[in-house]
């Protein structure tokens, strides 16, 4: 992962890092080789692999729309912190 420019190196949490494309090719790879192990090996009823199925593809979709930054983390939005 490569460090966007413009942030200060001493401060870890303020760094930005992009993806690059192999990497972001393999993940996707990985993560349907993965998703067909699950659907060939375990035994499951057909509506759980369609739901795992819905699922995973969702996530992949959201994490790809981030990945490009298409949609931005929200955040404006405040989760109250249970204690």
């Amino acid at each position: 992962m490569r460090e966007a420019g413009g942030v200060a190196a001493g401060c870890p949490a303020n760094r930005i890092y992009f993806m690059s494309l192999i990497s972001l090719i393999v993940t996707l790879i990985v993560i349907g080789v993965l998703l067909w192990l699950v659907n060939t090996y375990i035994p499951m009823d057909g509506k759980i692999k369609n739901i795992l199925n819905v699922v995973v593809v969702i996530c992949m979709v959201i994490w790809l729309l981030y990945a490009f930054g298409i949609i931005n983390h929200a955040n404006d939005i405040q989760v109250p912190r249970v204690h």
